[in-house]
């Protein structure tokens, strides 16, 4: 039976296991050396505005880093994002913090193949079986055979281009103006810029996370500010 992966991915509430900064910095460990014999030992991490999304990235790229790995940092965004940015950098794998709608004190890991869809139920099930047998421990790298990580700073515009090229070219910008919630998550980074681009008519809600406040009387389960606001 199944004691780290759910429906998707590792979730629950973060600093507990198994959502800890010694659960992350494992599943890192047994991650980089799952590509150890890739050329290209690149992992793509990205999160959404959680405040321990930090920690656990921190332990995810540690961990990948001490056993070979390389990290591709590409800061906030959503789940959607990472796993296209994860097929566009020919990364290895991708990883996304997230937590989806939950409260800011629950988060996740997801992760992605190389193709930018989520691993297949043989990765997950190896990836668990390594880590619930302490097979990290065996894993280290040193001298020059050690990890970097590096930040993508063109990541959003890179994903804002890919979702505005798969417009079509008859598109007609509506007369009426658009609302949006963006949860006080990942998208407040990429919504903004995208709807200017395209000439839009809108108005963005919760878009000022702050660590704590992501789908706080907002998002997909508390409709009734957005309901409010359209009808005025």
């Amino acid at each position: 039976m199944k004691k780290l992966f759910g429906t998707d991915g590792i979730r629950g509430l973060a600093n507990e296991y198994p959502v800890n900064a010694e659960l992350a910095f494992n599943l890192g460990k047994i991650i980089g050396y799952l590509i150890k014999n890739e050329d290209d030992k690149n992992i793509l991490i990205g999160k959404d505005t959680r405040i321990s999304g930090d920690m656990l990235e921190a332990a995810l790229t540690a961990g990948i880093c001490s056993s070979g790995g390389n990290v591709l940092n590409v800061g906030i965004t959503t789940t959607p994002a990472i796993g296209f940015l994860t097929k566009h950098f020919n990364a290895k794998m991708g990883i996304a913090i997230s937590a989806s709608h939950n409260p800011y004190h629950d988060n996740g890991i997801k992760l992605f193949q190389g193709n930018g869809l989520k691993i297949n139920e043989e990765t997950e099930n190896k990836i668990e079986r390594m880590i619930l047998k302490e097979k990290y421990k065996k894993i280290n790298s040193t001298g020059k055979r050690i990890g970097r990580a590096k930040f993508i700073s063109e990541a959003k515009e890179i994903y804002t281009d890919f979702i505005i090229s798969t417009i079509p070219k008859d598109f007609k910008r509506p007369e009426y103006r658009i609302i949006i919630d963006c949860a006080n998550g990942s998208a407040s980074s990429i919504v903004p810029d995208l709807l200017t681009r395209l000439k839009m008519d809108f108005k963005i809600i919760n878009d000022s996370p702050n660590g704590i406040n992501i789908n706080h009387k907002c998002g997909s389960t508390h409709i009734y500010d957005l309901q409010k606001k359209i009808i005025k």
